[in-house]
C-alpha cells in the first residue's frame, strides 16, 4: 500500500477536478453523488455536523439542502477550500484549511455529528482524528475496498473494519454502497459506517 501523499497532490486534484471532473461539478452531477447521497440521507434534521476532509464541498451542499445543520468543515488542499466555499456561497466562514492531526480543527465549533468521507484511507495515521472526537459523537465513515496509489488502505470485508475502528468507534451499521464510474471493468464499492464515537 502506498503511504500518505502531501497536499500538494489534493491541491493538484482539487485544480483538475479528478476522475471525470467529480470535484469541478454540484453534487448531483457529479459519479460520487451515490456515496454522498447515501452520507446525507443517514441524517435526520438534529445532526448538527462537522466535516473533517470536506475536499470541495458537494457533501456539505447536499447536507445543506436536504435540511441538516452544516457547522463547519475542514480540508488540508487550499483548492478544495477554495471550490466548497464557491459551491457554498452563503456559508464561506464554515470553511477551513487545516490538519486532520491537529486537534485544534475538532475545535473550530460544536457538533454532534463528525462525517469522514473520502478521507480516512488517504492518512498514514487514520485512527488519530478519530480519537480528538467527543465521547458520544455520531460519527459516519467511508471507506473504499479497492486499493489506489493514493490509498494508505482498502477494506475487504465488514470485519477488518470492525477490527481496525471497534476500539474507537460503537460501530451500529456498515452499508456496502456501489459507485458507478464509467471505466470498463472499473467498479468501486465503498463501505459506509455509522457509528458512535466511545
Amino acid at each position: 500500500m502506498p503511504t500518505e501523499l502531501p497536499a500538494q497532490f489534493y491541491n493538484l486534484m482539487f485544480m483538475y477536478g479528478g476522475k471525470q471532473d467529480a470535484y469541478h461539478k454540484g453534487p448531483h452531477d457529479s459519479f460520487m453523488f451515490v456515496l454522498w447521497d447515501a452520507i446525507a440521507r443517514k441524517l435526520n434534521k438534529k445532526n448538527i455536523v462537522a466535516e473533517f476532509g470536506c475536499g470541495a464541498g458537494q457533501l456539505a451542499s447536499l447536507i445543506r439542502e436536504y435540511g441538516d445543520e452544516y457547522v463547519y468543515g475542514v480540508d488540508i488542499a487550499e483548492k478544495g477550500i477554495e471550490i466548497a466555499k464557491e459551491l457554498n456561497p452563503e456559508i464561506p466562514e464554515r470553511f477551513h484549511i487545516g490538519s486532520l492531526y491537529d486537534e485544534t480543527n475538532f475545535r473550530l465549533g460544536e457538533y454532534n455529528t463528525a462525517i469522514f468521507c473520502e478521507v480516512l484511507e488517504h492518512l498514514d495515521d487514520d485512527l488519530k482524528p478519530l480519537s480528538f472526537l467527543p465521547p458520544e459523537t455520531k460519527v459516519i465513515i467511508s471507506v473504499p475496498t479497492a486499493e489506489s496509489r493514493e490509498h494508505v488502505r482498502c477494506f475487504k470485508s465488514q470485519q477488518e473494519i470492525h477490527e481496525h475502528y471497534g476500539e474507537l468507534i460503537n460501530i451500529q451499521s456498515i452499508e456496502e454502497i456501489l459507485i458507478p464510474i464509467n471505466n470498463p471493468g472499473n467498479v468501486h464499492y465503498w463501505f459506509i459506517i455509522d457509528g458512535v464515537k466511545i
